[in-house]
């Protein structure tokens, strides 16, 4: 029988769990609470094995087979992320209690093979080794289910990109990303470890640095066809036609389609039609038709792993492997494609392999500078880096454009006929209505018409529609509000839902920054340095690089230093690096904090320093940056 978990007498923040006794938002992250958790998740402040508190649900993590909450490791103080088995048609929690179990008498073998299968998985999972499958630190039994903790990343998950920053990569770009994960599948499939849900939402993007593989599915899935609710479970345009049948269908074939459709999506901008569809009328349009200039042996690898029926895709990762790359398989490897195919950036490299060489530390420096070119306009909305482009082109030092002042929220702009006013009730805490800021908007608020706009975007409290979101974005934006033109200027450049004109989204983008608000100036860098909507300008991407980190921009901060650091669009310098990485170290970033630990390190623009290169490597694995704990933990080894 297991064991009953205790509550922690302590007050802790569900979001980050941080100690905190006062109402009110948590002091150390800003959390305003948790609103609306349901009845059948696990009490806050579960305390479990002694030793992990549980907070808010991960929403977004959990499904129909088990749920996911943040949590901490007290013994060792680091973030973490716990998932319970808990299959909502099957279990029931005994109210305000921790303990779950068979909802009753007659569903109780299947919850025991739910359960027994939710653990063997996971047993498969923590013995994979992967860098880019999340490691599993804990597996127990414990009010009568079974949990697995796994470390905490912070990450986007590929679907998030493709809607918010990317619609298309070039297809050197795509093979970089899905070159990773097709090892790693291959990895797990040599474990009779079939992933069987492979979608961009499975994806996530961690660190900013590399792909991770999440949701292996297997054990739910057998479930689902156990209790004759297979058909039930979600699908997507990547799930193929065999996983609504039978898990005898399903195979090695099954993750092939679904690598294939992401490839698809990634190359075409389109998802694949639904499989059901396909089945009664196959209106697919080969990746060749859509896009002339692709590779014959891509576009050919893609039909041949999209096919409807599983007896006609390949048999194995391997022959899908050799089907995409027919000209090197001899290599055998993702990483040595990246290199042919981005000898530039490969160069760039070149100083992060000799550091990472130094400490001991394998960051797969290709990989990790590869994906990081092509997603990294993501910054804008992660928080993390991205590497330079080629620096066949890079310039001397560039004098700092002149910075504006510094954005101030509660600042009107008195030029503008409509006022701007900062709105005295409270805004996007989750306890307003969409019908009280709909009502709000109507009095003509340059930040009422700002916060309508954001749930629009976001479908909070109605349902999503971008197109409206742009107008009352344009309204605040128009009378001089510079959060609403940078977030107009976001819409327009990604083309969300459709709504793309990236020569105006430029235009607000500029306006915003010349109002000094340090986020759109950040943008700009962005886009000048990834030469998205712009011409590739590595000196002006610097100038405003400068000017939202002078503005206090941490991440600013972090991707001047880095750009010291290189030598990309700038000269060599490490005390620079080192000053920027410190500024940003000091208000959080925990890629800062990591970069500078290295300098550190090495006496790098900065005195050798042990001691502080330890102090900052801990506070950037405390914030959850996986390169950071796995330093850390190597150092202590070692030690």
């Amino acid at each position: 029988m297991s064991a009953i978990s205790d509550f922690s007498t302590e007050k802790y923040c569900p979001n980050c769990l941080a100690r905190h006794r006062d109402a009110g938002p948590c002091p150390e992250c800003g959390y305003p609470g948790e609103t609306g958790r349901p009845s059948y998740a696990l009490p806050l402040n579960t305390l479990l094995q002694g030793r992990y508190i549980t907070g808010r649900l991960l929403r977004s993590a959990s499904n129909e087979f088990n749920l996911a909450y943040r949590a901490r490791d007290m013994r060792s103080d680091v973030p973490m992320v716990v998932r319970e088995y808990f299959p909502r048609d099957l279990a029931r929690r005994l109210e305000g209690t921790p303990i779950a179990g068979p909802s009753s008498m007659r569903e109780a073998p299947s919850y025991s093979f739910g359960l027994k299968s939710f653990i063997g998985e996971a047993r498969e999972l923590r013995g994979l080794f992967d860098p880019h499958v999340i490691p599993i630190r804990h597996i127990f039994e414990e009010n009568g289910t079974a949990y697995v903790v796994e470390d905490f990343c912070e990450s986007q998950s590929l679907a998030q990109l493709l809607e918010t920053t990317l619609s298309r990569l070039s297809e050197d770009d795509a093979l970089a990303l899905i070159l990773p994960l097709l090892d790693t599948l291959e990895a797990a499939h040599h474990k009779q470890l079939p992933h069987l849900d492979l979608r961009p939402q499975k994806v996530l993007i961690r660190n900013a640095t590399e792909p991770v593989l999440i949701g292996f599915s297997g054990a739910r899935i057998a479930l689902a066809e156990r209790t004759l609710s297979l058909q039930t479970l979600p699908s997507s345009p990547c799930t193929p036609i065999e996983r609504y049948l039978s898990t005898r269908e399903m195979g090695a074939w099954t993750d092939i389609y679904g690598l294939a459709a992401i490839l698809y999506r990634l190359l075409s901008g389109r998802d694949v039609q639904d499989a059901a569809e396909r089945c009664e009328l196959d209106r697919l349009i080969p990746l060749a038709e859509l896009k002339p200039d692709s590779s014959p042996a891509v576009a050919a690898a893609l039909d041949f792993g999209l096919k409807v029926s599983r007896k006609d895709r390949p048999k194995s990762l391997a022959d899908f492997r050799r089907a995409l790359l027919p000209a090197s398989n001899e290599l055998g490897t993702s990483e040595t494609h990246a290199v042919s195919a981005h000898s530039g950036v490969v160069r760039a490299a070149r100083r992060m392999i000799s550091r990472t060489a130094t400490l001991g530390f394998a960051l797969g420096a290709v990989v990790y500078l590869t994906i990081l070119f092509y997603v990294g306009f993501t910054s804008l909305i992660s928080g993390r880096h991205a590497p330079p482009p080629d620096d066949t082109n890079s310039a001397q030092d560039v004098p700092a454009t002149p910075v504006p002042p510094r954005y101030s929220p509660a600042r009107p702009n008195e030029s503008t006929a409509v006022a701007v006013t900062e709105s005295k009730a409270p805004h996007g805490d989750g306890r307003e209505s969409f019908a009280d800021l709909l009502e709000r908007a109507q009095t003509g608020t340059a930040d009422d018409w700002l916060h309508l706009a954001k749930a629009y975007e976001d479908g909070k409290g109605t349902a999503r529609s971008v197109k409206r979101a742009v107008k009352w974005y344009r309204m605040a934006a128009e009378a001089g509000l510079p959060e609403a033109q940078a977030g107009l200027a976001r819409i327009y450049v990604t083309g969300r839902d459709g709504q793309r004109n990236r020569q105006e989204g430029v235009r607000w983008y500029r306006e915003s920054a010349g109002r000094g608000y340090p986020e759109a100036q950040f943008a700009l860098g962005m886009l000048y340095e990834l030469g998205v909507a712009v011409s590739p300008d590595m000196q002006e991407a610097v100038n405003w690089y400068r000017t939202a980190a002078e503005n206090g921009h941490a991440m600013a901060q972090n991707r001047l230093g880095k750009l010291y650091d290189e030598g990309q669009g700038v000269p060599v310098d490490d005390q620079q690096a080192a000053a920027w990485y410190l500024r940003a170290a000091e208000q959080g970033n925990s890629d800062a904090q990591f970069n500078l630990a290295l300098m550190y390190e090495n006496g790098e623009g900065v005195q050798a320093d042990r001691d502080e290169a330890l102090r900052w490597l801990k506070q950037s694995a405390a914030s959850g940056n996986a390169s950071a704990r796995q330093l850390l933990k190597k150092w202590q080894t070692r030690n």
